[in-house]
């Protein structure tokens, strides 16, 4: 959260903004990063900041993968042993779910 603080910060200042209304976490499902103990500490980092009355608002991302053999996009999962269910293929790259993004600040 500290990390996210500081970059919402520092986009306000570079943007001349006094005071920001919201930001926007995006935050993936293989992050591991709950989006409970964002919004917990969200108000204890940000105290005394340009952020101090800001909302926080925490989108979550599911995975999502992408076959190497046929180009199909899908959801990896236990379920289908994490294989491709168009070819069967393992041969995959995950396109969404390994990050956590500062999506975007409203500032007044």
């Amino acid at each position: 959260m500290t990390g996210l603080a500081e970059l919402a910060i520092s986009a306000a200042r570079e943007n001349g903004a006094q005071s920001v209304k919201k930001i926007t976490v995006d935050v993936g499902e293989l992050t591991g990063v709950l989006p409970e103990y964002l919004h917990y500490y969200f108000p204890q980092v940000v105290k005394g900041t340009v952020l101090e009355n800001a909302s926080l608002s925490v989108n979550e991302v599911p995975i999502e993968a992408i076959c190497n053999d046929c180009g199909n996009i899908y959801k990896p999962s236990r379920e289908n042993d994490y294989r491709c269910p168009k070819c069967g293929s393992l041969n995959s790259k995950i396109t969404k779910g390994r990050d956590v993004e500062l999506a975007s600040i409203e500032v007044d």
